[in-house]
Parts: structure tokens; C-alpha cells; sequence
């Protein structure tokens, strides 16, 4: 009997990953096709604010239309249509006698490496529907409830960059867009962008103990601890799935059994990455990081978990993480959904497809 070596066991974790419901699957493709019409002239300030501007109008109209159903903010927060998981959510939380609601939420970090998801490291149309997506929630919270509603949305760009080891101007470049949606077009009042790495290191000797913990878990899979070898593969398909694989060779995300060397190294890298991740994660957990930055915040949360309050990234109709793919405007209802952009019928100088992505915004 041949026998399974540890990279080529990680590899067939790739056909048995676990399908986060919440998020389209990392590994199949051509499921979600959209006939796209590419827009490359560069979109101007002027012409963004535009579409800023529909896009607010169709997400206030959105929410209104669902908190229009409720009587109290809790039982906003658990509607279907705002939160996609109710039933992990801490539901015993009363916030009758608060005057203020603040939400942490993780997300926004530098987009997928993978060129079959992604088309630039940059912000696009995705993160400007998610920033506008969290605003008028709050603003909506604020107004119907009368609680004075914030979302400190810890932007991950700094920390997930030193863990995939991804270049300073890669990080700087889409937190410089990022910021400059947020601020200058968007103009965010109840959404705050933090920097998670900055707040990270204020936790004693925080990047240390992540060190600390690598190698612990190194120790762990070397002794073939199945506990953190199952959680190793249960992380691997995707961290395989986002990182950019060498020369941008994408046929190495299709071909996943061939066990060639390229596919092997790729793996290694992988591999590597994931462990960073694991550590991160559990590092933070022991640290207990949101408690002790955050004590008077709700945690929130875009991957829904138990006792933590899970928002929609977009909206209900979206299927992906801003990261993981390219924003595309829906021109018949003004909804910005994300798709792979391998999975996009890229339709040039058709303007009258249903379907816009905008190569570049020139802001």
C-alpha cells in the first residue's frame, strides 16, 4: 500500500472541505456566471459618487423595509435578512437600557492573491458596498431605536498581510483606498475604521506569544496531534485557495491532484500560512483580545459563530466575502453582489448588460 505523506494528505482535504454556508465554495467554479460588461476606462471621483449615491439610496430603502417589521432592536438584529445566523446569536442580551450599541466586527482584508477570484489588490466596488451596507445600518439602528448605533470595523489588511507575508505597499495601497472611500466619498459617520494590528499590540507581548504558539503547534503536527491536524485541514483549502500561487500559475487551484512539484511547493507555502493563522487565532482567544480592547462593545462578526452577533457582508442576496472576489453592480436593482472573477462572461463594450464591473477607480 502506498503511503499518504503529510502534503499530499493536506491536498485531499481540498475535495472534502468543509462548505461554510455563508460563503460560496473555494474549490468548484463556473457556478455563479454573470454576464459582465467591463468598464476599463477608470471611473472618476465624480462618477463614483454617483454610483455611492444609488447605492445608498437602494440599502437605506433595503433596511427600512425590514426594520419597518420590528418593535424592538433585538429582534431587528435577528431578522434573516440582517443576520445569517440568528440562532448562534446571544439573544439574551437586553439593550432597553442602553443608550449607546457598539459592534466590533473583523473584516476587510487586502484581496485574495488568487487571480481567478480576484482582478486587483485594491478595493472595489465590494468593499464599497460593505462600508455602505454597515453606515446605514447604523444610521437606521440610530433613528428607529433611538440608540446611538456604531460599527468599529477592525480592518485586518495590517495583521492577515505579517501573517501571508504580503509586501508593506500592497497593505499600504489598500488601506490608502480603503480609507479614502470611507472618509472622503463614502463619508462614513457611524462606521469606524481600526487598524486590528494596532490594537492587537497593545494586548503585552502579542506578536511574541503568536511566535510562541507556532511553535507549539509545529511540535503538535510533527507529533501527529489529531486535534490540531483535523484543524489544520480544516483551514488549509482555503488559505490554498487565496494565496498567490507562483508566476500566477492558476491551472495549480484547478488541477489539485496532480502532485506536481509546483503544486507540492504551493501546498508547502500553504501549509505554512495556515499555521500562522491557527496561531493568530489562538493566540487572541487566550489573550482574549475583544474583551479586554473592547469591554463595552458587542461582538460582532461576519463568519457567524456561537454568541457573537453575525451580520451580512452585503446583504442577503450576496454570496461572498469582499475578499474574495470583484464587486459587481447589478444596474436593473442596484445591488452589488461579489463573484469569482474566473466565473464572470467578460462581455466587452456591451453596455446594456445587466451587469457592470469597473476595471479600475481612479480616486
Amino acid at each position: 500500500m502506498k503511503m499518504v505523506t503529510p502534503i499530499e494528505d493536506l491536498l485531499f482535504s481540498l475535495k472534502n472541505q468543509k462548505k461554510n454556508c455563508f460563503v460560496s465554495k473555494h474549490v468548484d467554479w463556473n457556478e455563479f456566471d454573470k454576464p459582465v460588461s467591463i468598464v476599463r476606462k477608470p471611473v472618476n471621483k465624480a462618477q463614483l459618487q454617483k454610483i455611492i449615491y444609488v447605492l445608498k439610496k437602494h440599502e437605506h430603502n433595503f433596511l427600512l423595509s425590514v426594520v419597518n417589521k420590528h418593535k424592538n432592536v433585538i429582534s431587528f438584529l435577528l431578522d434573516p435578512l440582517v443576520n445569517p445566523c440568528p440562532k448562534l446569536s446571544p439573544i439574551t442580551n437586553n439593550f432597553s437600557n442602553k443608550q449607546k450599541l457598539s459592534f466590533t466586527v473583523e473584516c476587510l482584508p487586502v484581496k485574495s492573491q488568487n487571480r481567478l477570484k480576484t482582478h486587483d489588490d485594491l478595493p472595489d466596488l465590494a468593499e464599497v458596498a460593505c462600508l455602505i451596507h454597515f453606515e446605514e445600518l447604523a444610521c437606521l439602528v440610530s433613528e428607529v431605536f433611538r440608540l446611538d448605533c456604531n460599527f468599529k470595523l477592525l480592518v485586518e489588511s495590517q495583521a492577515y498581510g505579517k501573517l501571508f507575508g504580503m509586501p508593506k505597499i500592497t497593505i499600504d495601497n489598500f488601506n490608502n483606498r480603503l480609507n479614502t472611500l470611507s472618509k472622503s466619498l463614502i463619508k462614513n459617520k457611524r462606521v469606524n475604521l481600526i487598524d486590528w494590528d494596532r490594537e492587537l499590540c497593545k494586548l503585552p507581548n502579542f506578536w511574541q506569544e503568536v511566535k510562541q504558539e507556532k511553535e507549539n503547534l509545529i511540535k503538535f503536527i510533527d507529533t501527529n496531534d489529531q486535534e490540531v491536524i483535523n484543524e489544520l485541514k480544516s483551514i488549509f483549502p482555503t488559505i490554498f485557495m487565496s494565496i498567490k500561487s507562483k508566476d500566477n500559475d492558476t491551472k495549480l487551484y484547478m488541477d489539485t491532484l496532480s502532485m506536481s512539484q509546483a503544486l507540492k511547493l504551493h501546498a508547502e507555502r500553504a501549509k505554512k500560512i495556515t499555521i500562522n493563522i491557527m496561531a493568530f487565532n489562538r493566540t487572541r482567544k487566550r489573550l482574549e483580545d475583544r474583551l479586554n480592547l473592547f469591554p463595552n462593545d458587542q461582538r460582532g462578526t461576519l463568519t457567524p459563530a456561537q454568541d457573537k452577533w453575525a451580520f451580512f457582508a452585503i446583504g442577503p442576496w450576496n454570496k461572498l466575502y469582499p475578499h474574495h472576489g470583484v464587486g459587481v453592480l447589478n444596474t436593473k436593482n442596484n445591488q452589488v453582489s461579489i463573484h469569482y472573477w474566473k466565473n464572470l462572461s467578460q462581455i466587452s463594450n456591451n453596455m446594456s448588460t445587466k451587469y457592470l464591473y469597473y476595471s479600475t477607480i481612479n480616486i
